[in-house]
């Protein structure tokens, strides 16, 4: 998450206990090649980088099982963009991993979970300019 995403939810909750620095957990996250500047903007000088904290059962803290209690525009932008690929310079398509077989209709999948794509490629835009400017970059 942003920087940016941090202070909004601790705005929200009044607390500053859910997010710490972490290692990415998987090596092929350290080799994305479609987006140059990634690893750039959100890796530390030691390797991590600033997310949510993970519940006992590895998942967000913050989830439940209704879902994320947090309003959309208060959610990281990474978590609103979910399930889009995306890089610094595109929209792309929804996630390979995404259970497109549990949905029936022919209907576009991103239609279908209701993720208007002019939505999310704002906030991809946003995701870059808040990476950039907390990198000293803009």
């Amino acid at each position: 998450m942003t920087e940016a995403d941090k202070i909004r939810i601790q705005k929200h909750f009044g607390t500053n206990d859910f997010w710490e620095f972490r290692p990415p957990v998987s090596p092929e996250y350290l080799e994305q090649d479609d987006d140059p500047n990634w690893l750039g903007y959100i890796l530390k000088t030691d390797g991590t980088r600033l997310v949510m904290k993970l519940s006992n059962l590895g998942n967000c803290t913050l989830l439940t099982s209704t879902g994320c209690p947090l309003p959309l525009n208060i959610r990281p932008l990474v978590c609103r963009l979910h399930p889009y690929c995306f890089t610094e310079t595109e929209l792309q398509n929804i996630e390979s991993e995404c259970p497109k077989d549990l949905y029936t209709s022919d209907e576009d999948l991103s239609l279908q979970l209701g993720m208007d794509k002019n939505l999310a490629e704002s906030w991809r835009v946003q995701l870059y300019k808040e990476l950039r400017q907390q990198n000293g970059l803009e």
